[in-house]
């Protein structure tokens, strides 16, 4: 498992394959596009972490090829959002540019930004996608 990611969060366990499946089946990216992206998009870092620990237990996955994106708004500063979920994520990874909304809104209520940890494997997604479909809709 990456280092630090559950260690030390008693609100944290490990999901077991399963709950893992259906986190991705209900707030993964299932890109039709053909680009084989497996993500987890969420306000919360807790649901990142999860994700995370999961995809590295079960599918194998190096820590160093999840890569974060923000979703973040005009007024956010980039570096103290990054540094932000950092921390929070209790671990270092590639941060990609950020997305930035154009518009800012009156309700903005993720004044952190929204994240999103993906990886690029068509071999991954497909055993993902192979595995919801075994185990949950059969």
């Amino acid at each position: 498992m990456p280092v630090g990611l559950i260690k030390g969060e008693s609100s944290i366990k490990e999901l077991n394959k399963r709950e893992g499946l259906v986190l991705y089946w209900c707030e993964g990216d299932k890109s039709k596009s053909g680009k084989y992206k497996v993500a987890v998009t969420s306000s919360d870092p807790r649901m990142i972490k999860h994700f995370i620990s999961w995809i590295y237990r079960y599918y194998g996955v190096n820590e160093e090829k999840i890569k974060l994106r923000l979703h973040l708004w005009p007024e956010s500063k980039i570096d103290n959002c990054q540094n932000w979920w950092l921390k929070k994520l209790n671990y270092e990874f590639n941060f990609t540019k950020p997305y930035i909304k154009e518009k800012s809104g009156k309700n903005n209520k993720y004044p952190n930004g929204i994240c999103r940890a993906s990886l690029n494997s068509k071999e991954i997604f497909t055993r993902i996608i192979e595995d919801i479909s075994l185990e949950l809709t059969s």
